[in-house]
This record gives structure tokens, sequence and C-alpha cells, in this order.
């Protein structure tokens, strides 16, 4: 994958959590270039990539934090 191909798909998986997790709750603004939709500043919630996070670190070994 090219470097823009990876930050696309990373920018889609923050979108869908943001989406389906969050129902939009939070901002999780396109930052990969694709979305032609720029509306004012750029916002992203930390929230989303927390989730993301989590869910990794469980799936790979079942704790809560990436962090430890």
């Amino acid at each position: 994958m090219t470097k823009q191909e990876v930050i696309a798909t990373m920018c889609e998986l923050c979108s869908i959590v943001g989406r389906q997790k969050f129902d939009s709750r939070f901002p999780h603004d396109c930052f990969c270039g694709e979305n032609p939709f720029k509306i004012g500043d750029f916002k992203f919630s930390r929230e989303v990539i927390d989730f993301i996070r989590e869910a990794i670190s469980e799936k790979l070994n079942g704790t809560r934090n990436l962090n430890d």
C-alpha cells in the first residue's frame, strides 16, 4: 500500500467508528483529503481514537490499554 492508501484507510476506519459507534456525536473530520466537503476548521475527537486503540488492544491481548 502507498502512504496515501494507508492514510485513506485509517481515515475510513475513523469515520466508521465515529458514525456507527458514536452516532456522529463526536467530531471525526476527514483527514485523508478524499472528502470533498471541507467544512471549517479540522476537528477530531479523542474518543474515536481511544475506541480504536482499546478495540485493537482487546483483540490483540485482552487488555484495555495499549499504553501499558
